[in-house]
């Protein structure tokens, strides 16, 4: 009996067990869950699919066929190494290609590569350009251009932009012919540095330096953006004053009464002629020249032909030669086009290296909108902050003039805490008050809603490929 009741509940039992694994009653089984990994069940690791690393050609040395060599055999996106050397390329072509490269030198005091040479004759509409001088009607020297225009610029390297690349040169120093040319040669002298053509978009030029060009240590042309940051431009100046000696015809010397062919900037940044009636600042629309140290520059950046440009954090030293000139500049409307459209310029470190203290120009802006702010500006600068026109703007009506600066606003600029007089707000003037009137063309406080771009500027952290 015993025996027979086993059976009976065991039987009952396997019932039960398949009844509640049939498939009709499959819906009401429970819903099971991944377990939570604890740091003791580490999450699989996946293996991070690296990306491709750019082409690199090295050219076989600094000198400018290898460079040029080893640029016209890299694709697009790759990086062309310069190796450690100083080479001189004399009065030879610029080294040329269209934007799609880095350009990387081996360290800024490693790759030196410099023009011993003035860079004339120089041909242009299919002529060779051969200074000449004529003599006026004083017996004063003038200068003739090639069939009545200036020379072509003259680069030691440029790259085109035009196929919409972007470009990056960095680790390399540059020299001009300055400590090469006689007053006589300076005077045609087209010497350029680094040419940036036809908008570059999104370049970075960086750790380099750009020294004793006749022109500009780099020219960005046709508008466009990028960075310009942690390069140095000394002494990026051409200009004969009047104690420069030109010989005369018949052997004795003629001297300059005025200044002739000035130029010398360490950037110079023009647009592409366009003048859009309304800006936008604080964007990354513009050229942005940010942790730079410049010294004995005319200007240490120019400005013309609709540019907008940023100048942020800078380190800007003015020389006794170069202290009648806007230290940072902004062209107004001329013969030749547009004149500066914005910029921005602010906490920039200027300082005074001049002998003749208390006439010395800081920032001087000849036209185009934008802000000035925070910049520290010794009170040995006569003029630290001023606005004019380009022309002549002697009564009301001549206002309002093609291009003339119509909203500014400047604020927070003051002397550095080791100034001996502590003045809160550095010396500003306008210069020409018929066009230029506080609370109409400029305001003296913070510009309402402005927001200064991301700094450092993103770029920098970013590869361009």
């Amino acid at each position: 009996m015993k025996n027979k009741n086993h059976w009976v509940v065991l039987l009952i039992l396997t019932l039960l067990l398949t009844a509640c694994t049939s498939p009709s009653n499959l819906t009401n089984a429970p819903t099971l869950e991944a377990p939570t990994l604890t740091a003791t069940q580490p999450a699989p690791t996946q293996t991070p699919t690296s990306e491709p690393m750019p082409p690199t050609i090295a050219a076989k040395s600094c000198s400018r066929d290898d460079v040029q060599e080893a640029l016209t055999n890299s694709p697009d996106g790759g990086i062309v190494i310069i190796p450690a050397g100083e080479c001189d390329w004399g009065d030879a072509p610029a080294v040329t290609r269209q934007a799609g490269v880095w350009l990387k030198g081996a360290g800024k005091d490693q790759t030196i590569i410099k023009r011993s040479a003035p860079v004339f004759p120089l041909p242009y509409d299919g002529v060779e350009c051969v200074p000449e001088l004529y003599y006026d009607d004083d017996g004063n020297v003038q200068p003739v251009p090639c069939d009545g225009n200036p020379p072509p610029q003259q680069y030691l390297i440029e790259f085109d932009c035009a196929n919409g690349k972007p470009v990056e040169v960095s680790d390399l120093t540059l020299i001009g012919n300055d400590d090469e040319q006689s007053e006589l040669e300076r005077i045609f002298d087209g010497d350029n540095g680094l040419g940036l053509l036809h908008g570059c978009m999104d370049f970075k030029i960086h750790d380099a330096a750009f020294n004793k060009f006749s022109n500009a240590g780099i020219s960005v042309r046709d508008g466009g953006r990028g960075v310009i940051y942690q390069n140095e431009f000394f002494s990026n100046f051409k200009c004969q004053d009047e104690n420069t000696l030109v010989p005369r015809a018949d052997g004795t010397n003629w001297k300059f009464t005025e200044p002739i062919a000035c130029l010398g900037y360490g950037v110079a940044v023009y647009g592409d002629d366009r003048w859009p009636a309304t800006i936008q600042l604080g964007t990354p629309n513009a050229v942005f020249i940010e942790d730079n140290v410049f010294s004995d520059n005319r200007h240490a950046i120019a400005s013309n032909y609709g540019s907008n440009y940023v100048v942020r954090y800078n380190e800007i030293a003015h020389t006794e030669r170069a202290r009648n000139f806007g230290i940072v500049d902004a062209h107004g409307s001329s013969e030749y086009g547009h004149g500066s459209r914005s910029w921005e310029v602010y906490h920039n470190t200027l300082i005074d290296n001049t002998t003749t203290q208390w006439n010395t120009t800081g920032i001087l802006m000849r036209g185009g909108d934008g802000v000035v702010f925070d910049n520290i500006v010794p009170s040995t600068f006569g003029w630290g902050i001023g606005l004019t026109t380009e022309d002549d703007c002697d009564t009301a009506a001549d206002y309002p003039q093609e291009d003339q600066t119509r909203s500014a606003y400047i604020w927070g600029n003051h002397a550095p805490d080791s100034d001996m007089l502590e003045l809160p707000t550095i010396p500003f003037e306008s210069y020409a008050p018929a066009c230029l009137q506080e609370g109409r063309d400029f305001f003296m406080f913070e510009m309402p809603n402005y927001v200064p771009y991301l700094y450092p500027h993103p770029l920098r952290d970013q590869p361009i490929f």
